[in-house]
């Protein structure tokens, strides 16, 4: 029996997040905070997994563009990955 989950990530993405202090209508809101991270239904599923100690591996496609930042995201929060790169984003 198989014990461990793959999760596959044919379009992972680059999640952005803006944090501001209010939402006014018609006029320009200010960005306080931005974060972007790693995303996308298979990438996520696989860090929520390893953050509750499910053996998983996410595997995939990615970009040669962004895939620094990326990988370097995941390595950071234990999440074991084997993608195939091409070139772009």
């Amino acid at each position: 029996m198989y014990n461990k989950v793959v999760c596959v990530a044919l379009n992972p993405s680059v999640d952005v997040t803006l944090e501001v202090d209010t939402i006014s209508e018609n006029i320009p809101n200010l960005v306080k905070r931005e974060l972007k991270d790693a995303g996308g239904k298979g990438v996520n599923v696989a860090k929520l997994l390893t953050n509750f100690k499910v053996p998983n591996k996410l595997v995939g496609i990615l970009g040669e563009d962004n895939h620094d930042t990326f990988l370097k995201e995941l390595s950071d929060l234990g999440v074991k990955y084997d993608f195939v790169t091409f070139p772009g984003m």
